[in-house]
């Protein structure tokens, strides 16, 4: 079965684009809020590429997801503990797409992602709020100089302190660099963030916050057309600073979710892979943080797949965490969970919707009995559509999503 291209799992530095894209499980690049060329919204029917890639649970009964839906809009919808909801979104320029959302309250709710800007002829940041009642567009800049730029993930420690990272010139020939901003409740502005010497490429696919002035990144460099490694930053205020991280021997890397639930406590997950003349394989990767330092923390890949990877991570304690993503056959892409409790992961059943696709790219733990993960799936004839699952306490549910 030759790999397909999966939209939920965020993307990688430029130059493993080629390779990445050959990879239905693993964080390629840009895996993108680009459909098919065929996709749009059938005459006079739902849209047929519908995808999420982020979601919160500010409650136990209470998440918001967010992605795309084609005719390339923003997508937001709203879990009431028993159904899925759309929620209207305000979109900008031709298309616009959101690929995270931190909600520190029902009420209160940022999400990022990007939109074309026509003048450029690429694409820029975007950033929405919730105010309880209706999304609203929240300016986000894009840094002087810039040809170009999105944030590709967002945390919030409260309604008026949000830190979101990305990066720049990622839609250009130019050198990819890491890009954060920070939400003060009113605007949004642009902190400085380092690269690492000598890169080429440098990219932040997650971050994550434990109060204002704390927050750690996480993502992937390589300097010249050497192999691509893990890129952590942490940010202690304004002040953002490369903290060393852990590859893999001969294997290339990238870091795709982080959740930290203190200072210098985080988790992070994402996916290593190799390739060769005639072959691409790739696998789970975790990556553990206590007191300052990170190390590798062995996690399993399920039997007879090739191409396993992580797109989103959420712990409720030190020691509590669930990983999401998926996983490749010969004959299918499936969903993949798996659990941790410290140095030790567990893969954890989970269901598949029909077709020969599921995959989650987000989840979020509200407490260690509530989960919700969130993704796409392909049931056949090009269609995309959303999937959700819940975890009750005891085992992983399909949940039904409303497409637009």
């Amino acid at each position: 079965m030759e790999p397909e291209h999966d939209t939920t799992r965020k993307r990688v530095r430029r130059l493993s684009a080629a390779a990445a894209l050959a990879v239905s499980v693993l964080a390629a690049s840009p895996w993108a809020d680009v459909a098919p060329a065929n996709a749009g919204v059938a005459a006079g029917g739902p849209s047929r590429y519908t995808v999420l890639s982020g979601v919160s649970c500010p409650g136990a009964a209470s998440c918001f997801a967010v992605g795309l839906a084609y005719d390339r809009r923003t997508l937001a919808e709203h879990w009431d503990g028993r159904t899925w909801g759309i929620v209207p979104t305000p979109n900008v320029g031709a298309t616009s797409s959101l690929s995270s959302i931190s909600c520190p309250s029902s009420r209160r709710c940022i999400a990022v992602g990007s939109r074309y800007d026509k003048a450029r002829d690429r694409l820029v940041p975007l950033a929405e709020k919730w105010n309880g009642v209706s999304w609203s567009v929240a300016a986000a800049p894009l840094p002087t100089g810039a040809l170009a730029g999105t944030l590709e993930s967002v945390a919030c420690t409260g309604p008026s302190d949000c830190t979101a990272a990305g990066n720049i010139n990622n839609n250009t020939d130019a050198t990819p660099e890491t890009l954060v901003e920070h939400w003060d409740g009113l605007r949004w502005s642009v902190a400085s963030t380092p690269n690492p010497p000598g890169a080429t490429v440098s990219d932040l696919w997650a971050v994550s916050c434990t109060d204002g002035s704390a927050c750690t990144a996480v993502g992937d460099s390589a300097v010249g057309s050497g192999s691509e490694t893990t890129l952590i930053e942490h940010g202690d205020g304004p002040v953002w600073t490369v903290v060393p991280s852990p590859g893999v021997p001969g294997a290339q890397t990238s870091l795709q979710a982080v959740s930290c639930v203190s200072t210098f406590r985080c988790t992070a997950g994402g996916f290593t892979y190799r390739s060769g003349p005639d072959s691409f394989t790739a696998a789970t990767l975790v990556e553990r943080e206590t007191g300052g330092g990170w190390s590798v923390v062995a996690s399993p890949d399920p039997p007879d797949t090739s191409y396993d990877g992580f797109g989103g991570l959420s712990c409720v304690d030190a020691v509590r965490c669930v990983a999401v993503g998926s996983a490749q056959s010969p004959t299918d892409i499936t969903t993949l969970v798996e659990s941790g409790t410290g140095k030790a992961w567990t893969i954890v059943s989970s269901p598949n919707e029909r077709g020969s696709l599921s995959a989650f790219g987000a989840i979020s733990c509200h407490a260690s009995r509530r989960c919700m993960a969130v993704g796409n799936y392909a049931p056949g004839n090009g269609t995309r559509l959303p999937l959700s699952e819940e975890w009750n306490g005891t085992s992983w549910l399909i949940v039904a999503v409303p497409n637009p």
